[in-house]
């Protein structure tokens, strides 16, 4: 709390405003009230803040007002509310379908919530909200087959021949997709209240990395954005699941590059690199 006339050594009068501010936040993981064996973790943060500044005065003249009647139309009041939390899995299992499923999954949420008013503003509200979905693979370095290991008796270059490795699986995978939305609305004390503004938006991006052999690998990146503002309207949403409505495609992007490097002799190592974007 900051009272209307605290000032500083290097000043001569106060805001003539008070102004006190309140804040809490808050932790916690959920996964203490689950079973250790099943290795999850849910991490949980909340935040809130509160703040009111009273003038002293009436604004625009020398009228004091009693501090303990303040009407809020000349009041500054801001509050926010946020929420975030995030789940994967925090251990490895031993069965295949969960090692290559559920162990690569993860996911998180947000949420926040501001509102302010002032001597103009009779009402401003924030709201937000993100939900985040990844799935990341990585694949064992030991995925390959020597097809010519059977001519690693053949002098001077066996050895090549021996440790020529042809991979049969991608070096990693990953996709995610990222929903976000955005609710704000203005209500002014001397005007019509404007009308709602709305945002909501779909990211999501695939990537494949692959390594054919010890000298030859590829990348592989798309990414779309999609626009679903149309699904909602001030008497709530309209979205069609069963079609799987992902939207109008606003942007798109596609990579791939690839890079080889033989090791031609051990004072010759070339690199050659080509990407292409679309």
């Amino acid at each position: 709390r900051k009272d209307a006339d605290f000032h500083v050594l290097q000043q001569r009068l106060g805001t003539n405003t008070t102004t006190e501010d309140f804040r809490l936040n808050t932790s916690i993981n959920l996964s203490k009230f689950l079973p250790k064996s099943l290795g999850i973790n849910i991490p949980l943060t909340t935040s809130y803040s509160n703040s009111v500044s009273k003038p002293k005065y009436i604004p625009g003249s020398d009228i004091y007002i009693n501090p303990a009647s303040v009407p809020d139309s000349i009041k500054t009041l801001s509050e926010s509310l946020s929420l975030s939390t995030s789940i994967k899995k925090s251990s490895k299992s031993d069965n295949r379908l969960i090692k290559y499923t559920l162990d690569n999954l993860n996911g998180s949420f947000s949420a926040s919530r501001q509102s302010f008013s002032n001597d103009i503003m009779e009402e401003k509200i924030d709201q937000s909200y993100n939900w985040k979905g990844a799935y990341n693979l990585s694949f064992g370095r030991d995925n390959y087959f020597s097809p010519f290991k059977w001519l690693s008796s053949v002098p001077l270059v066996g050895q090549k021949f021996e440790d020529f490795h042809l991979y049969y699986t991608p070096t990693s995978f990953s996709t995610n997709a990222n929903l976000s939305e955005k609710i704000s609305s203005k209500k002014p004390r001397n005007a019509r209240p404007s009308p709602h503004t709305y945002d909501l938006g779909l990211n999501r991006s695939f990537s494949l990395d692959y390594k054919f052999i010890e000298s030859l690998s590829s990348q592989y990146k798309k990414a779309m954005t999609s626009d679903l503002d149309h699904i909602w309207s001030e008497r709530g949403y309209n979205w069609d699941l069963e079609a799987f409505d992902t939207g109008i495609m606003t942007y798109t992007t596609e990579n791939i590059s690839t890079k080889f490097n033989p090791q031609l002799f051990s004072w010759l190592k070339p690199n050659f690199t080509h990407s292409a974007n679309y």
